[in-house]
């Protein structure tokens, strides 16, 4: 079922969360990235490397621009990704609810000649600080300053590239994660293969769902889970259980990939509509 903000409020209040005391199960499933063009930022990193070694004029100007494109195809891949489309991502009139959410938590004193997409992936954590400077420094030499870099500078550019894609890979990892959480929760002690013992917590029926399964189409699902029927996280089904289509156009939809991305699960109070102060949230996380 598509968002509806009565259905929501329903599942929400049957859900009957106690902000001070609750339990987070993470649900991953890990995977292979698949990037979006039929050109990868390892390939224009390829081509960088080998415009460099040319030692001409041409050779770095190119090898400036690759390493500028494959910092902007692995940003058009994430975005992607995470169920926008990329093309129109900048635009003033797309993904409004994202853009405030954007305005709300972008803390860097300097934006200009920043972009949205930028701005989103640094929030989830998936461009590091640092970085923000040195790829507003190289779009600038590229776009807007009409003179043939050094081959430090280039070198530097590919570096920059390098660091970008390796360190936002290992942000994206997964391919579906997932995380379900309830009030009503015990611990159980389970008996291992070699005979031994272990405790493990275990959320009862309800407890609710939200999952990436249809992120690349721009949907993620929260369910509110009555009865597992014993799967792990639910029984997919289980026709009882209620279950709600969030859409990219959703204002909770980022908060979502933030809470996914960063684990701070206090932004749960954001996603159920209560914003409450962190300090007045309690939980407790099972990690898979």
């Amino acid at each position: 079922m598509e968002f509806n903000d009565d259905e929501f409020l329903k599942l929400v209040k049957e859900l009957d969360l106690d902000w001070t005391n609750f339990m987070v199960h993470e649900h991953d499933y890990m995977g292979e990235f698949l990037y979006t063009f039929d050109v990868t930022p390892e390939d224009f990193l390829i081509f960088a490397k080998e415009n460099i070694n040319l030692k001409t004029k041409k050779g770095l100007i190119d090898g400036m621009s690759n390493a500028k494109r494959a910092i902007e195809c692995q940003i058009d891949s994430i975005i992607n990704f995470l169920g926008y489309d990329y093309k129109i991502f900048d635009r003033r009139n797309s993904y409004q609810n994202t853009k405030e959410f954007i305005n709300t938590h972008f803390a860097e004193d300097t934006v200009d000649g920043i972009t949205d997409r930028i701005k989103l992936l640094h929030i989830l954590g998936v461009t590091p600080s640092f970085l923000i400077s040195k790829i507003r420094s190289l779009r600038n030499k590229v776009e807007h300053e009409y003179i043939i870099p050094t081959l430090s500078e280039v070198k530097e550019a590919i570096e920059i590239a390098e660091l970008f894609i390796n360190s936002s890979m290992r942000k994206i990892n997964w391919t579906i994660r997932g995380i379900y959480f309830g009030s009503d929760y015990r611990y159980e002690i389970r008996e291992r293969y070699d005979g031994g013992n272990y405790t493990i917590s275990v959320v009862n029926p309800k407890y609710l769902y939200i999952g990436t399964n249809n992120i690349k189409n721009g949907s993620i699902d929260l369910i509110l889970i009555r009865k597992n029927n014993n799967y792990d996280p639910y029984d997919y089904n289980e026709s009882s259980n209620g279950r709600l289509e969030i859409k990219n156009e959703n204002s909770i939809y980022p908060y979502i990939l933030l809470i996914f991305f960063t684990k701070k699960y206090h932004y749960l109070s954001n996603v159920l509509g209560k914003n409450l102060k962190k300090e007045h949230i309690k939980y407790y996380v099972q990690e898979p």
